[in-house]
């Protein structure tokens, strides 16, 4: 993932992309985003993604939705 967009997803504080409610942006973004734990891409740079997607994968469909990914 280009580093502008981690960038920008990084100056977000709010709990989720849009403001403090999930949208349809945040399951988008989360599918987009969490393709760097395949790849071995570290968002440690960018600590406010790494809260986001990790309180994205504490929904409790998460583990349902990606479970063929889990498994790779």
């Amino acid at each position: 993932m280009a580093a502008a967009p981690q960038r920008l997803l990084d100056r977000a504080k709010n709990q989720y992309l849009c403001g403090d409610e999930i949208t349809i942006a945040d399951y988008f973004g989360a599918c987009l985003v969490s393709i760097s734990d395949l790849i071995g891409c570290s968002l440690a740079p960018y600590p406010n993604v790494q809260r986001w997607l990790t309180n994205m994968k504490k929904l409790k469909s998460w583990d349902n939705v990606n479970e063929v990914f889990s498994a790779l």
